[in-house]
């Protein structure tokens, strides 16, 4: 394990973080000795990140019918949620604008709100001198592009918008490779693209 790894481990309410800090602590007496004791905390370690994977998704799904928030809205609360963000209510005003990308199906809204919450996760002090932002960044960006086709909410309301529950599904989907690229994030210190 390495530094960047502890750096974007800085949040200790991260489900990872105990698994990964055992791993990464200085003190060799917490480290698993034997084969049998590393696999086990692979193990639990993949278990977690399994875990992981669905916290935004389900925050989100639990908010659905309480909230009339955008899609950059859904993301960033379920991710808050998810993910102990301590975000201010007041704070969230700043991702409105965003939803419908940026009104003019633009950019995806539920991009633009994932991005955020990696944003609030990651950054200490500037975004420019947060080692890793830019691949964690790049990795949400390139994970959704991949998966739903395209980041441009025009083209994506063509694939994935429904009659009767516009963009949910593809919102969910949304905070599922948040997840991903969260837990990639924390579990290797680095984002894959």
């Amino acid at each position: 394990m390495n530094a960047t790894l502890i750096y974007y481990s800085k949040r200790r309410n991260s489900p990872l973080f105990a698994a990964i800090a055992i791993i990464a602590r200085e003190d060799d007496s917490m480290r698993p000795q034997t084969i049998r004791e590393k696999q086990a905390l692979e193990t639990k370690m993949n278990q977690t990140r399994k875990e992981c994977i669905d916290m935004t998704r389900k925050q989100i799904e639990n908010q659905y019918p309480m909230n009339d928030w955008n899609c950059a809205e859904r993301v960033l609360h379920g991710a808050d949620q998810a993910h102990g963000l301590d975000i201010p209510e007041e704070s969230f005003k700043l991702i409105g604008g965003f939803g419908g990308g940026m009104g003019c199906e633009r950019t995806c809204g539920a991009l633009c709100g994932a991005v955020a919450a990696i944003g609030q996760k990651y950054i200490t002090g500037s975004a420019h001198q947060t080692a890793g932002l830019k691949d964690a960044c790049a990795d949400m960006v390139h994970t959704f592009e991949r998966e739903l086709g395209s980041i441009e909410c025009a083209q994506l309301k063509k694939r994935h918008r429904r009659e009767d529950t516009g963009c949910r599904e593809l919102i969910l989907r949304a905070g599922e490779l948040l997840d991903q690229v969260i837990a990639r994030c924390e579990t290797t210190g680095e984002s894959a693209q």
